[in-house]
């Protein structure tokens, strides 16, 4: 099959859950054979920054082509993406594909490439990253786009989640049931955790229990809630460190006063994004990893972190923690609840037996039922399908 892949971000971009998935799903598209094309824009790692890289590119078999965006200051910060002189290579090339996979929604690159997917009777699968619905942030934008554009959208789409709160997302917005698959999600690179244990890790030994939490910094995240979860562990006890590793997205102002008020400056370091092998010597040497998000759809970190044999707390009500629920992967904590993150965080750090017992039966899990060369034959029947139906 001739597949185009539409993502915002891409390699060599270092950061970002969508930027990861779309890697990791065209790579695996063409271990499976396949033609596989991606269209995305060149928003760098900061603010304004652009990637220096060509227009074509060929990354490890894909075909990927970077639209410049107008203003990769808007994209960074509020993920307001402007690719210029899409309409033409849209036009020109576009016919050429079988089928179109859509990495999210909302921007007008995708709106042109469902303009002409349409007109060109090309199907197309959806699959959505973060919140679906019109709440946590840039509510008013999301409401227009969506009555403009977004509901047309998901309409002549096969979407594919991969849970519950998934669906329940979809069902909010209207989008029949019956044009939604539930697939093997997340899926993990297994193979790149397998030999952690050999990465120098020596910039991330410490003294003292390290605590990870690894995500951006944004509101969304919690960390506000892991700071006052941390600050009481920090009462009762001097030999905890807590790392926060991601880049920032306009919150660390807000997280810098807090740390100040709570005065444990000395006890919490911020890294920047880690990548690679600094990202894994990191998920290795940590005590444990926090994942206090207020929404998550997914246990991304976490699971990296039991990949590399590290106990995980995530908050509960999420899909990160539906999912750790199920194969009790980790502690769950509810948001909010500062006695009991400070707690589940005490019970690793001191009863370390049972929290390495969880860790080791779901590394078992995720390699067996998680890895991505079992899952994406998963992409290539919805992909089959979709087209039988179109074509026929």
């Amino acid at each position: 099959m001739k597949i185009l892949v539409v993502s915002l971000t891409f390699p060599p971009r270092k950061f970002g859950g969508v930027t990861e998935a779309s890697f990791n799903l065209s790579k695996n598209l063409v271990a499976m054979g396949h033609d596989v094309s991606v269209y995305t824009t060149d928003a760098g790692n900061a603010p304004g920054s652009r990637l220096l890289i060509e227009d074509v590119v060929n990354l490890e078999g894909i075909k990927v082509r970077y639209f410049k965006n107008i203003s990769n200051f808007l994209a960074f910060k509020h993920q307001i993406y402007l690719p210029k002189d899409m309409v033409y290579i849209i036009k020109k090339e576009l016919q050429d594909f079988d089928i179109i996979h859509f990495q999210d929604f909302r921007s007008l690159m995708h709106v042109a490439i469902w303009y002409y997917a349409q007109k060109f009777s090309i199907p197309y699968v959806l699959q959505s990253y973060g919140y679906l619905g019109h709440k946590f942030e840039r509510v008013g934008l999301k409401k227009i786009f969506d009555y403009l554009f977004g509901y047309k959208i998901l309409s002549g789409a096969q979407i594919v989640i991969s849970g519950k709160l998934d669906l329940d997302e979809y069902k909010q917005m209207g989008i029949d049931p019956e044009k939604i698959r539930v697939l093997t999600n997340p899926l993990y690179n297994v193979d790149s955790f397998r030999c952690h244990k050999s990465i120098n890790s020596d910039n991330f030994k410490f003294n003292k229990h390290f605590i990870l939490f690894l995500g951006r910094l944004h509101k969304i995240k919690g960390i506000e809630f892991l700071l006052q979860g941390f600050n009481s562990l920090c009462n009762d006890r001097d030999d905890v460190i807590l790392l926060i590793a991601g880049p920032d997205e306009g919150y660390k102002s807000v997280l810098d006063q807090q740390i100040s008020k709570f005065g444990i400056n000395d006890k919490i370091i911020f890294t920047g994004i880690l990548t690679g092998d600094d990202k894994i010597a990191a998920l290795s040497e940590a005590d444990m990893l926090v994942q206090t998000s207020i929404y998550e759809r997914g246990p991304g970190s976490p699971f990296e972190a039991v990949l590399c044999g590290t106990p995980v707390v995530v908050t509960r009500n999420t899909g990160a923690g539906d999912i750790v629920r199920k194969i009790d992967a980790g502690f769950l904590v509810d948001y909010g609840d500062v006695e009991g993150l400070k707690k589940a965080m005490e019970e690793i750090l001191d009863k370390p037996e049972k929290a390495l017992k969880k860790v080791e039966y779901a590394k078992k899990y995720i390699i067996n039922n998680l890895s991505w060369n079992n899952g994406i034959k998963e992409y290539e029947n919805v992909y089959k399908e979709i087209m039988a139906k179109c074509y026929e």
